[in-house]
């Protein structure tokens, strides 16, 4: 290998539209560029995405990876033609191994079918923090147990599809009060904490033989007082390397968030992460970042003896999980009916009744209003003013203003309200004056028409509140 396939094998990067552009096409050649990270922005119809992946694919030898971010729930990529499953923490109702592993298998099914490697899942972050404004619904559970159960059991599917699970965000973001998107979260929690809660579900990946993690950029004052998780070699080699004895490969989260803009400059992260444990740089957007480290690496490795050493490393550990990833599997024909089943399973099983005062089962029709899509007020007062029993859906309102200025209107009124929580269960404290609360952990048309029949008494309640909200 050269200079730049070396270097280049190592970045991860997306790519703008629909189709590679001749600019890509250069840049993924001559760069040797290890992978491509797909998102909505990309997948449009079958014959489009077809296409795109195939063009990607015969770009070079080895063939880049393709990669996406697959949750279910909230991070879905492609609804149109992969699978919607409700995602985690509605899994985490539910609470059946069984159930994550197929919903795994089928995950996998569909992303081998679409040539797609890599799956940036499953999400593996305990949610102590209810009200985080970034995992919220992709976290399993606030169980550290659950979380490691269920994850796992959903990555053993993936797995066996010839797809590669990629375990996040270690060492964990399910505690922060703010988005590594947009600001630094820190974590000031003391060692006892992070090990038996936070770490819990990596440290059993890591015993399953998990072969990828992803770090997070998020400070963890008791581990490193300096740098994030994604620049610390406390973190990243020390404590994941050393002490768990983590032997796969480790991905950055996308190096272009904010939480990352006070430390140096962006060439100077690229360094620093890989220095520190990383193997993998992930960068989604921006290609002239991408070129910029990517010369600004090979300099240090002319440069450097001891980086040579580090990025050997790196490759030893990319080609051997390359190795070990079963790519003669049968790319097989889609059961798409099979798998909607699944998550039609998941989705009826997860559906609670947090509370009901005796008003559910209803008797009569009354109007559902989704306060997290357009609604005028005029159209609002009229509903409540006609309607004396209302059905109110909010996702996520504790964070929306518009969604809580709403609620704040109808307690004011003596309407009897029926909560439908549609996203974070931590809404259900906005409205404590309900007749009835009901969660589906999940705005998708299936789990709001369940909810429906659950209020007329056409199915029951099966699932449970997979977090401790008093």
């Amino acid at each position: 290998m050269d200079l730049r396939e070396i270097i280049g094998s190592l970045f991860f990067v997306g790519i703008e539209g629909t189709a590679l552009t001749t600019q890509e096409i250069k840049f993924l050649t001559n760069e040797c560029i290890g992978g491509v990270i797909l998102f909505s922005r990309n997948l449009k119809e079958k014959n489009q995405v077809n296409d795109l992946i195939n063009s990607i694919k015969s770009l070079a030898t080895p063939q880049p990876l393709v990669a996406i971010d697959h949750e279910g729930g909230l991070i879905e990529r492609w609804s149109q033609e992969l699978t919607p499953f409700p995602g985690n923490m509605a899994l985490g109702a539910v609470d059946d191994e069984k159930l994550a592993y197929q919903q795994g298998k089928a995950m996998g099914q569909e992303l081998h079918f679409w040539q797609i490697d890599i799956n940036f899942a499953p999400v593996l972050d305990v949610l102590t923090c209810h009200q985080n404004p970034v995992i919220g619904v992709r976290s399993f559970s606030d169980d550290p147990f659950k979380v490691a159960k269920l994850g796992t059991s959903l990555a053993k599917g993936l797995y066996e599809e010839g797809v590669l699970p990629v375990f996040k965000h270690f060492p964990g973001h399910g505690g922060t009060i703010s988005d590594s998107h947009l600001e630094l979260p820190i974590i000031s929690k003391d060692l006892h904490h992070l090990y038996n809660i936070h770490l819990y579900p990596f440290k059993e990946a890591i015993k399953d033989h998990a072969l990828a993690i992803m770090t997070s950029h998020v400070l963890y004052t008791s581990l490193d007082q300096k740098y994030p998780a994604t620049l610390s070699k406390s973190i990243l080699t020390n404590l994941l390397r050393k002490e768990l004895g983590f032997r796969g490969l480790v991905f950055t989260d996308c190096l272009e968030m904010k939480a990352l803009d006070s430390f140096g400059d962006f060439n100077w992260r690229s360094l620093k992460t890989l220095y520190s444990g990383a193997d993998i740089l992930l960068i989604s957007h921006s290609q002239a970042k991408a070129k910029s480290s990517l010369e600004h690496l090979r300099k240090e490795l002319k440069e450097r003896l001891e980086f040579r050493s580090v990025i050997e490393t790196s490759l030893r550990r990319l080609d051997e999980v390359k190795s070990v990833l079963n790519k003669n599997i049968e790319r097989k024909i889609i059961n798409s009916t099979k798998h909607k089943e699944i998550a039609d399973t998941i989705r009826g099983n997860s559906l609670t009744l947090y509370y009901n005062d005796g008003i559910i089962p209803l008797r009569d029709a009354v109007p559902l209003i989704k306060i997290y899509e357009d609604i005028t007020e005029k159209d609002l007062k009229h509903t409540l003013d006609v309607h004396k029993t209302v059905i109110i859906a909010s996702c996520d309102a504790f964070k929306t203003e518009c969604q809580i200025k709403i609620i704040n209107q109808v307690k004011a009124l003596d309407n009897r309200i029926i909560h439908l929580v549609a996203g974070n269960p931590v809404d259900l404290r906005l409205l404590p004056e309900s007749k009835a609360t009901i969660l589906t952990y999940s705005k998708q048309e299936g789990s709001l028409s369940g909810a429906i029949d659950l209020i007329y008494g056409k199915r029951v309640s099966k699932g449970k509140i997979p977090l401790k909200i008093i």
